[in-house]
């Protein structure tokens, strides 16, 4: 279930923001993020990996005007 949080992050979405353009960071869950046992659960890896793909497909099976 996708919640809103802020984070520290190496993110441009707060440039897009400045300049009054809506933007997200998504990504799966960093376990111990920075340590030498970082890890994410595959499921949100995989869930990401889809919502890429979606996404990607939209853009691609648009008709362009």
């Amino acid at each position: 279930m996708p919640v809103a949080n802020f984070r520290v992050g190496a993110s441009d979405a707060r440039l897009y923001r400045m300049r009054g353009v809506p933007s997200i960071v998504c990504g799966p869950t960093p376990y111990n993020m920075g340590r030498a046992d970082e890890y994410v659960d595959v499921s949100e890896l995989s869930a990401v990996y889809y919502m890429h793909t979606l996404a990607a497909f939209d853009f691609l099976s648009r008709n362009p005007t």
